[in-house]
């Protein structure tokens, strides 16, 4: 095993070296062989071997038509496309709709576009005075008459979107109409933070009595449950203002229970388009060319396979590609086993060199028409900086080749480990 190899493992494999259970595995797999060797099989035992093989090969046939897609993507038969469309699902925030319950109940298109402008209009003065600078047009992206007769409306203007999500801000009665407002029950991720490993003894009731005393807009806290362990976890909270958004995530840390926990900004991962009638990814169910019948995901389909993992990489990368495709606000949290390891070394260094020497360049050419000593200084100066860059930028790179070292004596020490363990099992 050299270092490349241990560089292209997942993180569970590289846990499972860790812990020593591919090695155990080997081991108990060894062991059966042997005593398999000296114990030959019975009549009845062949017979439940028969058995068991056309119960497989049974199986098998059932699930071929639906595992074929997923087989064909993994040899590379029919590769799996990038759409725009999936693109876009995957840069967008999906706004989730506000239900406004009507008594007595709307039923002509006529009323519910009186309602609405008049929503906007009862709305407005409170909205300014909470976003000074809000400058564009204050209306609803898309509204409907539901089946039961409530109005539900679609906001895609963030700032509006998280103005409405309180519902003291609504109206008693428009037109003669009662409203009973029922807006999302999450925030944006722009107005969400998360609170990294508070302690589990600390509960979010507790976490929410200390918030609340010290923030005034407060809309909901929760434990993100794929991020708990046994002692600790970490809290999304999503803040209504602004302003104690920023003050919070500005902070970078903030006092719990007299513990000081550190403060970091919540950003989603790229969400992935997966198609409702063959479960694979890229495409809807309307596009589908796969299969003409819904297959069931749970028998039919693994979320954690080769297929999935692969085509998310292959989106994060497209979606570099194209930084325009993501709306101006919006930032989308890239999963670690999916981030260059090279960064440092590929962009940032090159990019900051790059920039330093067409500084260097400008003010060499003002020198020849300007006669200013500031400039000998400025000069000097960014000289000094690109020698400095050039030292950590070769510290870095020492660093990585370091690093490389010890991973390969430690995976060279893992391999003469085994082997050993394996000549002594064999005899």
């Amino acid at each position: 095993m050299n270092y490349d190899n241990y560089n292209s493992m997942t993180s569970e494999q590289k846990d499972r070296i860790c812990d020593g259970i591919d090695a155990k595995t080997m081991i108990e797999n060894l062991q059966r062989q042997k005593q398999s060797k000296l114990i030959s099989p019975t009549l009845e035992q062949r017979t439940m071997n028969d058995s068991n093989v056309r119960s497989s090969f049974n199986q098998n046939l059932i699930s071929s038509s639906s595992l074929n897609n997923q087989q064909q993507t993994r040899n590379g038969g029919n590769r799996l496309s990038i759409t725009n469309y999936a693109l876009d699902y995957a840069s967008n925030y999906h706004f989730s709709p506000f239900k406004l319950e009507c008594n007595p109940k709307i039923k002509e298109r006529k009323e519910g576009t009186k309602l609405i402008n008049d929503l906007m209009k009862f709305i407005t003065p409170g909205f300014l005075t909470q976003n000074p600078c809000f400058s564009k047009d204050i209306f609803v992206d898309l509204w409907w008459i539901d089946p039961e007769g409530n109005i539900q409306l679609i906001i895609k203007t963030t700032d509006l979107y998280v103005y409405l999500c309180k519902k003291d801000r609504y109206p008693n009665e428009l037109n003669h109409v009662k409203i009973n407002p029922i807006p999302p029950t999450r925030l944006p991720p722009q107005n969400t933070v998360i609170i990294k490993w508070v302690n589990n003894l600390f509960t979010n009731d507790d976490i929410s009595d200390e918030l609340n005393m010290k923030f005034e807009s407060i809309f909901s806290i929760e434990s993100m449950y794929g991020l708990i362990n046994e002692k600790n976890r970490h809290i999304k909270v999503e803040i209504l203002d602004k302003k104690e958004h920023m003050k919070i995530l500005n902070s970078g840390k903030i006092n719990l229970g007299g513990h000081l926990y550190s403060v970091d900004e919540f950003l989603p991962s790229p969400r992935i388009l997966i198609c409702n009638r063959c479960n694979l990814p890229g495409h809807t169910k309307k596009s589908c060319r796969n299969s003409d019948v819904d297959i069931c995901r749970r028998c039919a389909n693994d979320y954690k396979c080769k297929v999935i993992e692969e085509y998310r990489r292959e989106l994060i990368e497209e979606l570099k590609k194209h930084p325009e495709r993501m709306p101006p606000e919006v930032q989308l949290f890239i999963p670690t086993e999916y981030r260059s390891d090279d960064l440092l070394k590929q962009v940032i260094v090159p990019v900051c060199g790059k920039t330093l020497e067409d500084l260097q360049l400008v003010i060499t050419k003002l020198k020849s028409r300007v006669r200013n000593i500031e400039l000998d200084d400025m000069n000097e100066l960014i000289n000094n900086q690109i020698s400095h860059l050039n030292e950590v930028y070769n510290e870095f790179d020492r660093h990585q080749e370091e690093l490389k070292s010890i991973s390969y004596k430690q995976n060279e020490a893992i391999e003469i480990a085994m082997n050993n363990m394996l000549h002594l099992i064999n005899g």
